[in-house]
């Protein structure tokens, strides 16, 4: 079964990238197209997260999180001029914009 889970998720990619091809075509701009994907995938993900038995989303949460990841890897630092920074994840390195 995990198998053909891990095969699903291969398949889903590459058919992703079609999709969005063919909606960007469709849309005739990249940037619609973007949008159209992402509030689909929201709307989709929202359900599913409603639907699951995990827990609700909670300030307790929000609280215990580091804050840099809940913000799309985007943040500010505080020192005598504010840098916008970004952090490559997969390698754990700060580089600043």
């Amino acid at each position: 079964m995990f198998y053909l889970l891990v095969m699903g998720a291969g398949i889903s990619v590459a058919l992703q990238q079609v999709l969005n091809a063919n909606l960007r075509m469709e849309l005739g701009s990249p940037w619609w197209a973007g949008f159209v994907s992402y509030l689909v995938g929201t709307i989709f993900m929202l359900a599913i997260a409603t639907m699951s038995d995990q827990p609700w989303l909670s300030t307790a949460m929000i609280a215990r999180s580091r804050g840099f990841p809940g913000q799309g890897g985007f943040s500010v630092r505080s020192s005598s001029e504010p840098q916008f920074s970004w952090c490559l994840a997969s390698a754990r390195q700060q580089c600043s914009l």
